[in-house]
């Protein structure tokens, strides 16, 4: 009676139909709803595999800057490569 009793008013007439429908279905087929859930899951981990495969960066890419100052070159690099700063010497004749 607790199951029926959350969708009877205080008269006895059902209060919320569609909820005691959905209630219903679910209880006389649980197996259905289960593999449909258990889809759904496996469904949404593929993709977000696929995703991650592809690995595809939408940022922009910036070229790296170049200084020049009299007899050597200043380049900054990515600071992930951990080298932080290249200098180069240009040596004129």
């Amino acid at each position: 009676m607790n199951f029926i009793n959350k969708y009877l008013d205080d008269k006895g007439l059902i209060s919320d139909a569609a909820g005691y429908h959905r209630a219903l279905s679910i209880a006389m087929n649980p197996d259905k709803f289960a593999n449909f859930f258990y889809e759904q899951g496996k469904s949404e981990a593929t993709e977000d595999v696929i995703r991650k495969t592809k690995n595809i960066n939408m940022s922009e890419r910036r070229a790296p800057e170049v200084t020049n100052k009299g007899g050597f070159q200043v380049k900054s690099v990515n600071p992930d490569s951990g080298r932080g700063l290249k200098i180069r010497s240009i040596k004129r004749k």
